[in-house]
């Protein structure tokens, strides 16, 4: 697949034997300083890395295991001395989901959806959270290729879940907003709703998360040691829309009551839930098929249908397959497991849809199909529901009253549906109205047994990976398991569904973008940040790429496809298919794109724990605006800020256009707009200084999904000098010099940029293998 992983020189024999986490150790103890320095991005389809090439990564450190004969793809690991992870927002980390500051912006999270982003850069301190929390740390297993049994696997894995939890449970204590100015607007005596203003919270250390809990105290000396606790359910949509706390309780007796302090509460189910199905795991309780697939000693498993395959897998909903998605959905049904690749734009989710259409009518089985965040739960659910199968969306009941384009596939729905008298007790205690616990007792006793026969007659369960360990479930079978976004989730949470014993397992994900989110380096460096479907793709499970892109003007899908995936992506769509004639600035109208050169010093964020641009947020204004005129729709444009102070700095510069052209202009971090996409994209790079700093732009598949939201135009906004010190970013800017996209000026009279590109100390190097693709 992609090479767009670092690697090292190849180990010795000595380092053969290691547990490829420790390899990164061993060898550096035996090179010299500049040599440890270097990487070569690998190519995911060969057996061997590439060539070294170019800078190290200063964040990452990667080793090579061999078993017998054959030898696996380096795999990347943390550096623990520079304690950072490939995330947006600073330390101290915060599990909370990035906000997207927009009238676009969809909701990210479920309780207990996890997947939220740290911005720590290997150039910057380590926090004392950080430091003190790894001195108190416990001596963990590294995770492993392979395992000689399912107990040492579920042992290894679950010590850093529990790392990882007693961590994010310390970094969530730690954080609070104080003397926050709100509006209470009480519904009944013990239920009501607090309301406050995004910038009361954008200076704090403080992310809200729908479903998260917080823990509301009057600053107000009259009420001392009183508090009250609610739950976030709705974030600020647009630039006048306040967040919105719902409490439970006496609360009347706060009302009075306008500047409170806010403090996160811890929730641990997920990890509990985690743990729990490791538990399950290690008592052998699952198939001797799936034993082998997880301990990795055994990866192909043909199917035994007692059907015929369809020739075409012709699916309502769906007008055409192109050949790779035909291939993927076929190996879908001869395999028990398998894995399916799917670069940006390729038609993944409508390839899963497919797939699980097939599946239910083929064998006639109920399927769970899952992910590791609700966005992309939302999507799939959304998709297969256009085929025409029975679908039921399971999600929590903060989500349930949020829910609108999906609200009717929602499973309390379809329940109120079937028996109309449990929407009536839901509106009453909605109201607080019932106020007797037998009253409450049978609310909640028809309510589960209702949504239990809904989810028994359904053809698909649609929700998060966490979300499989509900109780409404506990009664229901089901065999086949879709695990979509894989490749962002961590190995434990894809465990939950998986624990069920199920017999069919198809991996959906791409290891060339995003990975799982590690808030402990520990437990980072252990292993813990490489997900289930990149372990897979080393042991060379059956695997499928997708190779057909349908999203990007075909010139700016050239060097994602050239760096990121051997130069195999075909365009699905023509130019003239994603040309808008009225757009006058491109300095090629053939190729809209181009890179404008910034040269502004970064600057810390107001909390000091972030960076931003002011240059380039101006830049990046004035280019909106710029579209807007040449009459591009506001909700068509989408900007990327790598780091939270930028995204923070940017919507405060936009808020005054709030009612005017650019309402709907999303704002969002790099992993905001993962599985997403625009018409129109406006990266600002943000880093640039004097040391040539770069932190974790250095990424290489950060840069990739930057680099693939965009549908008609992609605008890059940074300082080259700053940039090029990376290979990759070196290639990135020559391939825009060489075409003269790097530009300078006056939007209106844009020309060539006239600097020489510092070219970087090793080169870097590409050699493409596709030979191991299924």
């Amino acid at each position: 697949m992609g090479n767009c992983w670092p690697s090292k020189p190849r180990e010795t024999k000595q380092q053969q034997k290691m547990p490829y986490h420790r390899l990164e150790r061993s060898s550096a103890t035996n090179k010299s300083s500049h040599e440890t320095h270097n990487y070569a991005v690998y190519n995911t389809h060969s057996r061997q890395p590439t060539s070294a090439s170019s800078e190290k990564l200063p964040h990452l450190s990667v080793q090579s295991s061999k078993t017998g004969n054959r030898e696996y793809p380096p795999m990347y690991k943390y550096d623990l001395n520079s304690q950072r992870n490939n995330s947006p927002n600073k330390q101290p980390p915060n599990p909370a989901v990035t906000r997207s500051r927009s009238v676009t912006v969809p909701e990210r999270t479920i309780l207990p959806d996890r997947h939220t982003v740290t911005e720590i850069d290997s150039d910057k301190p380590t926090s004392k959270l950080t430091n003190n929390f790894i001195l108190e740390t416990r001596n963990v297993k590294p995770m492993q290729l392979r395992y000689s049994d399912l107990k040492g696997y579920a042992e290894t894995l679950e010590a850093l879940v529990k790392l990882e939890s007693e961590y994010e449970k310390k970094s969530i204590e730690s954080l609070n907003a104080k003397n926050i100015v709100v509006r209470w607007d009480i519904k009944s005596k013990y239920q009501g709703y607090v309301y406050f203003r995004p910038l009361e919270v954008d200076n704090t250390e403080m992310d809200f998360t729908i479903g998260q809990r917080y823990r509301i105290t009057p600053v107000s000396s009259e009420v001392p040691g009183k508090s009250i606790e609610g739950e976030l359910i709705q974030i600020p949509d647009d630039f006048t829309t306040d967040y919105c706390l719902c409490v439970r309780g006496a609360v009347t007796n706060f009302s009075e009551h306008n500047k409170v302090n806010i403090e996160a509460l811890w929730n641990g189910i997920s990890f509990e839930r985690m743990c729990d199905s490791l538990k399950i795991i290690k008592s052998g309780s699952i198939s001797s098929n799936l034993r082998d697939c997880l301990c990795g000693k055994r990866m192909n498993f043909s199917a035994h249908l007692t059907r015929p395959l369809p020739k075409e897998y012709t699916t309502p909903g769906v007008d055409h397959l192109d050949d790779t998605q035909k291939r993927a959905i076929q190996l879908g049904l001869d395999s028990m497991f398998c894995l399916i690749q799917g670069p940006p734009g390729s038609g993944k989710t409508t390839t899963s849809a497919c797939l699980i259409y097939h599946l239910n009518r083929i064998t006639g089985a109920k399927v769970i199909a899952v992910a590791p965040s609700n966005l992309a739960v939302d999507k799939l659910c959304s998709r297969v529901a256009e085929t025409g199968l029975n679908v039921v969306r399971l999600c929590a009941p903060t989500r349930e009253r949020l829910s609108a384009c999906l609200e009717e596939l929602t499973v309390h729905r379809k329940a109120q549906e079937l028996v109309p008298e449990l929407f009536n007790l839901q509106a009453k205690k909605d109201r607080g109205e019932l106020k007797s616990s037998s009253e409450m007792g049978q609310y909640l006793k028809l309510k589960r047994s209702i949504e239990i026969r809904v989810l028994q007659e359904a053809d698909v369960i649609c929700c998060t990976c966490v979300m499989a360990a509900d109780r409404r479930l506990y009664s229901i079978e089901f065999t086949n398991v879709l695990i979509d976004e894989c490749g962002q989730a961590l190995e434990p949470e894809c465990l939950i569904p998986i624990s069920r014993d199920v017999s069919r397992l198809i991996l959906v994900g791409d290891q060339c973008q995003l990975g799982p989110v590690v808030h402990c380096p520990e437990a980072a460096k252990a292993g813990l940040d490489r997900s289930l479907f990149q372990r897979f793709c080393t042991l060379g499970a059956p695997l499928v790429r997708l190779e057909i892109q349908y999203r990007m003007h075909p010139e700016l899908s050239r060097f994602p496809s050239r760096m990121f995936y051997d130069n195999q992506i075909r365009n699905g769509v023509r130019a003239s298919e994603r040309t808008d004639c009225c757009l006058p600035f491109w300095p090629n109208p053939n190729k809209p794109t181009f890179f404008y050169l910034v040269r502004s010093e970064e600057q810390r964020a107001r909390n000091g724990l972030s960076y931003l641009n002011r240059r380039e947020a101006q830049v990046v204004k004035s280019i909106i605006l710029r579209l807007i005129e040449a009459g591009v729709r506001r909700n068509s444009i989408g900007v990327i800020a790598p780091y939270d102070g930028q995204k923070t700095y940017l919507v405060g510069q936009l808020g005054d256009l709030a009612n005017g052209p650019n309402e709907n202009v999303e704002i969002s971090t790099v992993d905001g707009y993962q599985g997403r996409e625009k018409d129109y994209i406006i990266l600002s790079c943000v880093r640039s200084n004097q040391k040539r700093n770069m932190g974790f732009l250095k990424d290489p598949r950060r840069l990739n999904v930057a680099l693939t939201r965009a549908r008609y135009g992609l605008i890059l906004i940074g300082d080259p000098n700053t940039l090029s010190k990376d290979p990759l970013w070196y290639e990135l800017l020559r391939f825009y010099h060489e075409q003269n996209l790097l530009v300078e000026g006056p939007l209106k009279q844009l020309r060539r940029a006239t600097m020489t590109l510092l070219k970087p100390r090793i080169p870097y190097a590409y050699k493409p293998r596709t030979d191991w693709l299924a």
